[in-house]
């Protein structure tokens, strides 16, 4: 992993975390347009079959086949289990957990509430088909 999958795995967590840990003022002045970024991404999920854009000119088979958010947490905080038996449950997990937090980061517009549903319904038959 080199320094650019370094950070787009800890930003990837930063922002996953931000509905959790902003106090709510912030979450609802600001909050619709972190919203509205995290929505950007995962929509890039459903025309990319499930992948990020950022790792399509990464050479590791392992980023390649669970992401950089997985491989991160597996090297540093899961050192002992092998990513081949969770990877991918703990990819569907983090998707969820970045697919919720832009739902509760975009409170204050439903239509995009809405969208956001359609995305992860779409998201989630693209893993089951997997």
């Amino acid at each position: 992993m080199n320094t650019f999958d370094h950070l787009h795995g800890y930003m990837a967590y930063f922002l996953a975390s931000l509905p959790y840990i902003l106090p709510k003022y912030i979450l609802k002045k600001y909050g619709i347009y972190i919203g509205i970024y995290m929505v950007f991404v995962a929509t890039q999920w459903i025309f990319n079959n499930g992948e990020c854009l950022l790792n399509h000119k990464n050479k590791d088979p392992i980023i390649e086949k669970y992401g950089v958010a997985a491989t991160l947490a597996f090297k540093f905080i899961f050192c002992k289990a092998d990513i081949t038996k969770f990877g991918d449950t703990f990819n569907n997990i983090f998707d969820f957990v970045w697919i919720s937090s832009a739902y509760f980061l975009s409170t204050s517009n439903k239509s995009l509430q809405k969208f956001i549903i359609i995305i992860a319904f779409l998201h989630l038959y693209q893993l089951y088909k997997k």
